[in-house]
């Protein structure tokens, strides 16, 4: 993978788990509120209340903002879509021609490794059932190309 790619990937995925964990330390705050308002310990209540507010903001920070102050998952994965609609290959994909011309170009190696998968899938398929009119039809299909 492409290193300006995989930054962005593993700069978001470290963002997202930072998010999940102030997302976790709010909920033990507010935990921590109920219990507090509950024993009527007003004072200790609010500074949970205030902890819950300020995870909740690191929560939306490293999961959604995208400014000059930081750039969180939402920028990270952004730019990541973005990166990879850039460089994405241009044209058709690989043709036919272009597998002929590295099998012609192969060492022998890549020849063995290729007739020794080619092999292991006609042995994979030798007992299977055989559609016989959609392969006739096929090799009729194929038959025009030397008329």
């Amino acid at each position: 993978m492409p290193a300006a790619l995989d930054a962005l990937i593993t700069a978001g995925f470290n963002d997202g788990g930072t998010a999940f964990s102030y997302l976790m330390q709010a909920r033990n705050h507010l935990y921590d509120l109920g219990n507090q308002i509950a024993a009527n310990n007003w004072a200790a209540a609010e500074t949970a209340c205030d902890q819950a507010a300020d995870d909740f903001g690191q929560f939306g920070k490293y999961l959604m903002q995208d400014d000059i102050w930081y750039h969180g998952l939402r920028y990270d994965w952004k730019e990541a879509f973005q990166w990879i609609s850039d460089n994405w290959p241009v044209g058709g994909g690989v043709t036919m021609a272009d597998i002929l011309s590295e099998m012609l170009s192969a060492s022998f190696e890549e020849l063995t490794s290729f007739m020794g998968i080619t092999q292991a899938y006609k042995v994979a398929v030798w007992d299977a059932p055989f559609n016989e009119e959609f392969y006739a039809a096929l090799a009729r299909g194929f038959k025009t190309w030397g008329a």
